[in-house]
């Protein structure tokens, strides 16, 4: 089991097979976002530079719809989102 500390819980659980795959998705959003930067920053005509980074777009959107369905499936955010709650009114509770 891999512990990931968050600010809005004391710790969260996560499996080493989830934690994995979500390791992949965030270089994935790293790269992609990397790769934008560079676009934007190059000498493309912009109405290739437009192109690609809309295609770039679609992709960080995809890779980051992964992330968030791993984390759903690891039971990461449900269990975030109940300590928060649980937190905001007062305690946890059983």
């Amino acid at each position: 089991m891999t512990i990931i500390q968050n600010s809005s819980a004391d710790a969260l659980v996560i499996n080493e097979e989830h934690a994995d795959r979500l390791e992949g998705h965030l270089y994935e959003i790293e790269a992609l976002s990397v790769t934008m930067e560079s676009v934007l920053e190059s000498d493309l005509v912009p109405e290739y530079a437009l192109r690609v980074i809309s295609a770039l777009r679609k992709e960080l959107h995809r890779a980051f719809q992964d992330c968030i369905s791993d984390l759903e499936k690891a039971e990461v955010l449900a269990s975030a989102r109940r300590v928060t709650t649980n937190t905001q009114e007062g305690g946890m509770q059983k």
